[in-house]
């Protein structure tokens, strides 16, 4: 599992619920737990592009 092989190389992997949204940001990394998290996602790219808290 892709999982699996990212906690091996040394990622520090987080997981949401199931089927619920979930946002990660890492310095300028950005990323969404599945397509139900796009919408979180892409405010929280604004909100930090603006200087939004």
């Amino acid at each position: 599992m892709l999982e699996d092989r990212l906690k091996q190389a040394g990622a520090d992997y987080t997981a949401g619920l199931p089927l619920k949204s979930k946002v990660v940001v890492d310095r300028n990394v950005y990323t969404g737990q599945n397509p139900g998290s796009s919408a979180a996602l892409a405010r929280r790219i604004i909100d930090d592009l603006s200087g939004k808290e």
